[in-house]
């Protein structure tokens, strides 16, 4: 059977979301593999746009994290001791 022709979806996606795209289509595999079909780059490349679109969602939600200094007082503190959080 031949491949079908590639959407032009399909052409943004792989192009843009590369690295969603293949774990949008290692993650196909299993199920391909667990009911015995076929799940054809354009389907896939839409389910990489869901995924794409969680993991934006997910990076507006979470603040960035980053070590600052704070103020050590008394002796023995160590160095490493004296970031925190900001």
């Amino acid at each position: 059977m031949a491949k079908p022709a590639a959407t032009p979806v399909e052409i943004d996606v792989k192009h843009a979301y590369q690295w969603i795209f293949y774990a949008a289509r290692s993650a196909t595999k299993v199920v391909e593999e667990l009911f015995d079909l076929s799940v054809p780059d354009s389907e896939v490349a839409h389910l990489s746009l869901y995924i794409g679109a969680a993991v934006e969602r997910k990076k507006e939600a979470l603040p960035p994290v980053g070590f600052g200094p704070s103020s050590c007082a008394g002796a023995g503190s160590a160095p490493h001791k004296c970031l925190k959080f900001v």
